[in-house]
């Protein structure tokens, strides 16, 4: 069996896999802009925010991506109870179970901002 069957076998067969996923779970924060000058009070680029998109990171991608690929995806994590937990959680496709997710007021979520 040549490699490119060995990748269609193997995707074909995760519609019959469950997997639990433990993980870090969090959002990336792209900011998305133009630089259009430094700042005068640190050497630092003033960035004009043109466009902000999230998406998930860490252990939620894995989740998101093994669940597009067809199997029973089971997540455990820890996120915190503001905002960023609440778009994590709507980020995930219907089909992934979140009942491991335990929402604590204690942890924040994790966001990693990217520019």
């Amino acid at each position: 069996m040549n490699q490119k069957d060995w990748i269609i076998k193997m995707t074909e067969n995760f519609q019959k896999v469950k997997i639990a996923v433990l993980g870090d779970l969090m959002l990336d924060d792209y900011i998305i802009g133009k630089v259009e000058r430094i700042s005068p009070e640190a050497p630092v680029p003033v960035v004009n925010v043109e466009e902000e998109k999230f998406v998930l990171g860490g252990a939620a991608n894995v989740v998101n991506n093994l669940s597009k690929l067809g199997a029973e995806v089971y997540c455990l994590g820890v996120i915190g109870t503001g905002h960023n937990s609440r778009r994590l959680l709507s980020a995930f496709d219907e089909e992934i179970h979140v009942e491991g997710i335990i929402r604590s007021e204690e942890r924040p979520t994790i966001v990693k901002k990217e520019y």
